[in-house]
C-alpha cells in the first residue's frame, strides 16, 4: 500500500459484506485529530473505516451494514454521514433517511455503546450533530412534519436538544419561525469564536421545487434559543459550511435549487463572511462554473477548497477549486467523475494535507496544502468495494 505523509484515505475491494474489524488503538488525545472517520457507500449499504492522521489503516471495517455487532439494534442504511465538527472520544454516525438514528461507538473496542432514534413519528432526516457539553448535544432535522402533535418533539425543521449520555431527547429549538413560511431545512452546525452556533437554513418548499433566499441563524447553547438571523439574498439551498482555522471567516456553499434548472446557476455560489464580531457580515461572493456542493474546507485563513457538481447528461465532471479570499483569485485544482467528489478535510496545523473523498477513484485524493499539489491517493477499506463519500474527524 502506498502511503502519504499526513492524512490518508479509504476505499474498498470485496463484494460480500465483511465481518467488522473492530476497534483500534488511538494516539493519546491532543489538539490534533486522533482519527479520520471514513464512510464508504453505494447508497444501499455502508462501511465505516478508521484511519490514523499519518495514513495507517486503524480499522478496515469498523462498522458496516453487513454485520450486526453487539449494541447495534438498528442496522446502518446506505445514507450515513458523520458530524460536521470533530467529536471527542467517540465515533458518532448519523443515519439520515429513513432511519433517522444516531449511533455512538467506542473507537478502541469497536462496540456500539448506544443508539437513539430521532424520528419522533416521521422520517425526520437528521443532517448534523454537535457536542455542546459533556452530556448535551444538538441535532439538526432537515424535514418538517406535516402532521405534528401526535408525540413529543415531533415538529421537525428544528434542532433537537439531547442528553447524549442517556441518550434521550430533552428539548427542541423550533426554526420554523425563523424561516418565513417555508420549511427551514437546517443544515450543518458550526461553533463560532463567540460561542454561538451558526446554522444555515436551506429554506426549500415541502416538495423541494422552490427555494427562498438563504438565511443564517445563530443559536445560543446556554439558552437553546435564537440569538441572530442574517439573510443572504440572491442564493438558495446553502448546504455546505466551513470555518477558518482562526475562526475569523466563514464560508457558505449554495447550490441553488436542483429542480429549477433555468435559475440554478444564478442562485448558486460561495459566500464568505467575517465572523469575528457578534453577527456574521458578508464580505465577498464567488460564482463558479458549476453549482458548488457541500464539500468545502479552509486550507488556511486565506484559502478555501470547494467542490462543484458535475452533470452526467452534459458530460461535465466534478471540479475542485481553490478560492483565495484575500485576492479573489479562483483556480481549478482537480477534476473527477460526475457526483464522485465528497467530503473535503484540511489539516494545516496538524497535517499539511487536504483529503477529498473520491468515489470514482475508490480512494481519498490527497493534496499538500502549501501549493495544493496532488499527492498519491491511497485506498483502504479493502474488505468491500464501496466507494468513499464522507470524511470526518474524531479528537
Amino acid at each position: 500500500m502506498r502511503r502519504v505523509a499526513p492524512l490518508l484515505l479509504a476505499a474498498c475491494n470485496v463484494a460480500a459484506p465483511p465481518s467488522d474489524t473492530g476497534g483500534a488503538k488511538l494516539d493519546p488525545a491532543s489538539a490534533c485529530p486522533r482519527a479520520l472517520v471514513v464512510v464508504s457507500s453505494d447508497y444501499a449499504s455502508t462501511t465505516v473505516s478508521l484511519v490514523a492522521p499519518d495514513g495507517r489503516v486503524l480499522s478496515d471495517a469498523f462498522l458496516s451494514s453487513g454485520s450486526a455487532p453487539v449494541g447495534l439494534t438498528q442496522a446502518l442504511s446506505g445514507d450515513v454521514v458523520v458530524p460536521h465538527e470533530p467529536t471527542s472520544g467517540e465515533v458518532v454516525l448519523i443515519d439520515r433517511y429513513p432511519n433517522a438514528t444516531l449511533t455512538w461507538a467506542d473507537p478502541t473496542s469497536g462496540k456500539v455503546t448506544r443508539q437513539l432514534s430521532v424520528r419522533t413519528g416521521f422520517a425526520s432526516n437528521p443532517h448534523d450533530y454537535l457536542e455542546i457539553s459533556g452530556s448535551k448535544a444538538w441535532v439538526t432535522r432537515y424535514e418538517t412534519n406535516t402532521h405534528p402533535g401526535k408525540e413529543p418533539f415531533d415538529g421537525g425543521g428544528d434542532v433537537l436538544v439531547l442528553d447524549r449520555l442517556a441518550p434521550t431527547i430533552t428539548g427542541r429549538i423550533d426554526l420554523a419561525p425563523e424561516s418565513g413560511g417555508v420549511p427551514p431545512r437546517p443544515e450543518t452546525m458550526t461553533r463560532l469564536a463567540s460561542g454561538l452556533v451558526v446554522v444555515p437554513l436551506g429554506r426549500l418548499s415541502q416538495d423541494v421545487q422552490r427555494g427562498e433566499d438563504a438565511r443564517l441563524v445563530g443559536l445560543d447553547p446556554t439558552t437553546d434559543s435564537v440569538a441572530f438571523r442574517v439573510d443572504v439574498p440572491g442564493v438558495s439551498n446553502c448546504i455546505g459550511a466551513a470555518l477558518s482555522p482562526a475562526r475569523r471567516s466563514f464560508a457558505l456553499a449554495c447550490t441553488g435549487v436542483v429542480a429549477d434548472d433555468a435559475n440554478r446557476m444564478g442562485r448558486s455560489g460561495v459566500v464568505i463572511f467575517d465572523v469575528a464580531g457578534a453577527v456574521p457580515r458578508e464580505v465577498s461572493r464567488y460564482k463558479l462554473d458549476a453549482p458548488p456542493s457541500a464539500s468545502l474546507a479552509f486550507v488556511d485563513e486565506d484559502r478555501v477548497v470547494v467542490g462543484t457538481f458535475g452533470d452526467l447528461t452534459k458530460g461535465r465532471p466534478d471540479l475542485l477549486y481553490a478560492l483565495d479570499v484575500r485576492s479573489g483569485a479562483v483556480a481549478k485544482i482537480a477534476s473527477s467523475g460526475a457526483f464522485s467528489l465528497g467530503s473535503v478535510v484540511c489539516g494545516e496545523a496538524c497535517a499539511r494535507t487536504c483529503v477529498v473523498a473520491n468515489a470514482s477513484e475508490h480512494a481519498l485524493s490527497v493534496f499538500e496544502t502549501r501549493a495544493l499539489a496532488p499527492a498519491p491517493s491511497i485506498g483502504v477499506a479493502r474488505s468491500t468495494r464501496l466507494p468513499p463519500r464522507i470524511v470526518g474527524l474524531m479528537r
